[in-house]
């Protein structure tokens, strides 16, 4: 089994990109550097700084470089004797108009091809099989009559942009709309509008017709297979799974082999042509059954591969000793580190000076505030469980 010995963590983004990497890669070996461990190169949002954002599991980012320059780098990387430490995300993707799977779910709702992909709870009885969107700096009436979401059309497609978001509109919702207006020429532009037809003129007339009209505007928002809602909706409210808070990141049903089989379809090929000798697994507790998942990444990689998981470790807990990985990521060692450093008999002191300032027992506090987080800012999250249950 390969066997990393020392890593080097490079985080890719717009600022350090692999041709940045390519200039650097003397430095790295001068330093005994025996394994690259990056972060996610895989397509991401727009912008984003770290990668875990994935949008696209089967393509390098554009952002940070190019296959060609991966394969340079890792043809250098073997003459120094260097390996490749991959960081993966598997319990999540963005939510993204650059993520052309979930945006097909958002367009034809739980009947698209890939709706099974994403964690998604279509039959919550408050949502009439539609999922809800908390994205919103306001409530969805004002941001419609200020002006803020707005009908597009471009490429031959109709979508609402909010800001820097851009959310599907399903063409049919659009033609039946316009079929039931009386006005024979959006009855016309209906016509055109289904046979893809539309020149630039009525492109233009059909879009400023419909934000024109709030009312129609209204009516088309509400025939989509999602609802756009205000950011603290997602708080007390929501029907899809999520990266603890952050409703940007929605979970996969990665328990399931078709979805499983998908997303790993480029890693695995990256894996079989050697190009990557160690996988990094992130967020392993958001996954539904951490252990059929490494079983199975096991199964499609093989035993030499370098297998380690980030899993935050209670005190006395250990990960299980039936999974095929070759550890954890640090957290628990970090602790010990960090509890070597503390001068702990400062801590009498700094408890006087807390009883100062609170009279709850440090105990309750954190009780208190643990319970705070569960029931304001993931209420929406306790009553699925709830449900669930």
């Amino acid at each position: 089994m390969y066997n990393p010995i020392s890593t080097y963590r490079i985080q890719f983004n717009n600022d350090f990109t692999f041709s940045n990497l390519l200039e650097n890669l003397d430095y790295f070996s001068v330093m005994g550097v025996g394994t690259i461990y990056a972060s996610p190169v895989f397509a991401a949002a727009p912008g984003s700084t770290h990668g875990y954002d994935v949008v696209d599991p089967h393509q390098f980012n554009p952002a940070i470089g190019t296959k060609q320059e991966f394969d340079e780098i890792v043809r250098r990387l073997k003459n120094m004797n260097i390996g490749w430490l991959q960081d993966i995300v598997p319990n999540h993707m963005a939510i993204s108009y650059l993520n052309s799977w979930l945006m097909d779910v958002l367009e034809n709702g739980r009947h698209s091809d890939y709706a099974a992909l994403f964690d998604i709870d279509f039959d919550h009885p408050d949502f009439n099989e539609k999922i809800i969107l908390p994205f919103l700096g306001s409530t969805l009436e004002s941001a419609i009559e200020n002006g803020e979401i707005k009908l597009n059309y471009r490429n031959h497609k109709l979508f609402f942009e909010y800001f820097d978001n851009i959310f599907p509109v399903n063409e049919s919702s659009v033609t039946d709309i316009l079929d039931a207006d009386l006005n024979p020429n959006l009855i016309q532009l209906s016509k055109k509008l289904k046979s893809k037809g539309l020149p630039d003129e009525q492109e233009i007339i059909i879009i400023d017709a419909f934000n024109a009209d709030i009312g129609k505007l209204k009516e088309l928002l509400s025939s989509q297979h999602y609802i756009l809602a205000e950011g603290k909706d997602a708080y007390r409210h929501l029907n899809y799974r999520r990266f603890f808070t952050i409703s940007s990141l929605i979970s996969l049903q990665m328990d399931k082999i078709e979805v499983f089989n998908m997303y790993h379809s480029f890693i695995s090929k990256l894996v079989n042509e050697n190009k990557i000798q160690g996988l990094r697994l992130d967020h392993i507790d958001g996954l539904k059954d951490p252990s059929k998942y490494i079983e199975r990444l096991r199964l499609l990689t093989g035993d030499e591969l370098y297998i380690v998981v980030e899993k935050i470790l209670a005190r006395s807990e250990s990960i299980p000793v039936n999974w095929p990985v070759q550890g954890t990521t640090g957290y628990d060692f970090l602790v010990s580190v960090n509890n070597l450093l503390t001068y702990k008999k400062g801590f009498p002191k700094l408890l006087k000076f807390y009883k100062t300032i609170n009279a709850e027992k440090p105990e309750e506090f954190i009780y208190q505030k643990k319970k705070q987080i569960l029931t304001e800012s993931m209420q929406g999250d306790l009553d699925n469980l709830g449900r669930l249950f």
